[in-house]
C-alpha cells in the first residue's frame, strides 16, 4: 500500500471491525532513521472485517512487528508483519489444527 490515504483506509477498517482495540507495545528499538516496534493487540470483533461479518468473539494477543523509516520526525515508510492467521483462527474463519492430529498428504 502506498500513501497516507491507503493507510487510513486500512486502519479505518480495523477501527470499524475492532473498535475497542487495545495495543500493547512490547519493545521499541531505534537507531538512526530506523525504528522497530514489537506489539500485540486485543479487541472484540464488532464489525465486518476482510469479508467476515462481526462474530462478537474476543480476540487476544494478535502479535505484530513494525519497522519504520523516520524522516524529519515523521514515518516516511513502514513495513508491518502481523499474525493474521492467528487472528482469523480466533474469529473462526480458519480452522485451528487439533492438538495431536496427524498430518495427511
Amino acid at each position: 500500500m502506498r500513501g497516507l490515504a491507503a493507510w487510513q483506509q486500512l486502519f479505518g477498517a480495523y477501527v470499524v471491525a475492532f473498535p475497542n482495540m487495545q495495543i500493547t507495545l512490547a519493545n521499541i528499538i531505534a537507531e538512526g532513521m530506523m525504528a522497530v516496534v514489537r506489539y500485540a493487540w486485543s479487541a472484540t470483533h464488532q464489525g465486518s472485517f476482510m469479508g467476515l461479518p462481526a462474530t462478537h468473539k474476543p480476540v487476544s494477543e494478535v502479535a505484530g512487528i513494525g519497522v519504520c523509516r523516520i524522516v524529519n520526525g515523521q514515518i516516511a515508510e513502514e513495513w508491518i508483519v502481523e499474525d493474521t492467521l492467528d487472528l482469523l483462527q480466533q474469529l473462526g474463519a480458519v480452522p485451528t489444527p487439533r492438538a495431536g492430529a496427524a498430518a495427511t498428504t
